[in-house]
């Protein structure tokens, strides 16, 4: 095995950060996580990270993960390769990690540098939640997805499974960014008012809150004028509830942004139309789409951003029980596979008769539009299978006459699933096509 070059993990330092009304408090803050390849697409990594903790006056701990590459040579011709190959090779990504800490970052202080073999995306986000970092910083690169660097490709991998916040910088970062892009949904959660966020976004002199809505087209509703005033209003809740949780200056402009389209395009388009520094994108619910159907909305922006990311993981709910002791236990999951359309009509119906009234989300994925909340807090009124049309019908509302409801239709389905806890409790209902898929997902 290849020898690991062990860095004792680094202890948090004491810093102070302002409250609403002025006040001062004392925090510990984790390190800054500087995830580099050696490459040059990783130098602004260092340089973010630089600038960050010369005003936090965080540590800074550097990261080079080698991911070797194995040859085959087919018999009989077949090579031993020296024992130290690996080694050798990871010995000089140390070199060239030291080196960057150096010229790229210009630090002060020796930065530690520990260099590990393994997959780049887990390994980043194990070491980050053993050493409590703040923020893992990677580069973004632009020399296409199959290159395996800390940037385009990698980086992305990070943004679908960090549960730390991630700076991916951009060669542009010289200086902490002033216009900023938020995206947010109906589901969009406060942002964290971590130190290395608050200070991450204390020069902004313009923020706009970026919302892409589902083309009318993708959406067959009986209701649009519902609808729309139910989506319009959610997202007016979500900007308040976004804005709000940032606690910026009053000096600092500040605009709800509505667009139409695909969520990815349309924020990038208005990045570059509106010469954003920085794009902040939170990891959205639908764990399961990502699972099934591959990038998320973080990974997107990534492969083709021109401009910096700052990417928010969704906090971890563990389902919980509680026990005789007044303790906790998670329950395992398991999840119900239909293909046979002759079972979906009795199925849904028993479904809707046992969680109707139960407050749900309600998520799309389109292969054109990507993963996107549609309706969050409202409660389920049922789902039906249509033979003669080929389609499941989704409906959300208050039961009752003149009371608003939306009537979600999912043309042509190849499949249905069923997530349930293992005592039974419906946690999701899944509805694909050959387009993508609508997901309701039922609060616990």
């Amino acid at each position: 095995m290849p020898a690991t070059t062990a860095v004792p993990p680094t202890s948090g330092v004491a810093t102070r950060v302002a409250a609403p009304g002025g006040a001062q408090f004392a925090v510990t803050l984790g390190p800054l996580l500087v995830a580099t390849d050696g490459s040059e697409s990783a130098d602004p990594a260092f340089v973010a990270a630089r600038l960050l903790a010369e005003r936090l006056r965080a540590k800074v701990d550097v990261l080079a993960v080698f991911e070797s590459t194995p040859l085959y040579f087919p018999p009989p011709e077949m090579l031993a390769l020296p024992i130290d190959f690996d080694a050798g090779a990871m010995e000089r990504l140390g070199e060239r990690a030291r080196r960057q800490s150096r010229t790229a970052a210009r630090a002060t202080v020796e930065w530690p540098v520990e260099v590990c073999a393994g997959d780049p995306a887990p390994t980043v986000r194990r070491i980050a939640r053993e050493r409590g970092a703040s923020l893992v910083v990677t580069g973004v690169s632009r020399h296409g997805i199959t290159d395996r660097v800390f940037g385009e490709d990698t980086a992305a991998q990070i943004a679908d499974i960090t549960d730390i916040p991630m700076l991916a910088a951009t060669s542009a970062f010289t200086g902490l960014p002033r216009t900023v892009l938020v995206t947010i949904d109906l589901d969009s959660p406060q942002i964290p008012s971590t130190p290395a966020i608050h200070e991450l976004l204390s020069e902004a002199t313009t923020v706009y809150f970026v919302n892409a809505k589902p083309a009318v087209s993708t959406t067959e509703a009986l209701n649009l004028s519902f609808w729309d005033r139910m989506y319009d209003d959610g997202i007016v809740e979500a900007y308040e509830r976004v804005k709000s949780s940032l606690d910026l200056s009053g000096n600092v402009s500040q605009e709800l942004v509505r667009l139409t389209g695909s969520t990815a395009k349309e924020v990038l388009n208005f990045a570059e139309y509106a010469k954003v520094d920085l794009i902040v994108v939170g990891q959205r619910r639908g764990s399961m789409l990502r699972r099934r159907f591959g990038s998320g909305l973080p990974t997107r922006l990534l492969r083709a951003t021109t401009c910096s990311v700052l990417v928010l993981p969704r906090s971890r709910r563990h389902v919980a029980a509680p026990m005789s002791d007044g303790s906790a236990r998670t329950l395992s999951t398991r999840t119900e596979t239909i293909t046979d359309r002759g079972q979906w009509a009795t199925r849904l119906a028993a479904l809707s008769r046992r969680n109707a009234g139960r407050t749900v989300t309600l998520e799309l994925d389109d292969i054109d539009l990507g993963a996107q909340a549609q309706a969050s807090g409202y409660p389920f009124m049922g789902a039906d299978y249509d033979h003669n049309d080929d389609r499941v019908e989704i409906m959300l509302g208050q039961r009752g006459p003149g009371r608003g409801h939306l009537t979600h239709s999912v043309d042509h389905p190849v499949s249905i699933d069923f997530l349930h806890r293992s005592d039974g409790k419906l946690l999701a209902l899944r509805t694909a096509n050959e387009r993508g898929q609508a997901l309701v997902s039922f609060e616990v």
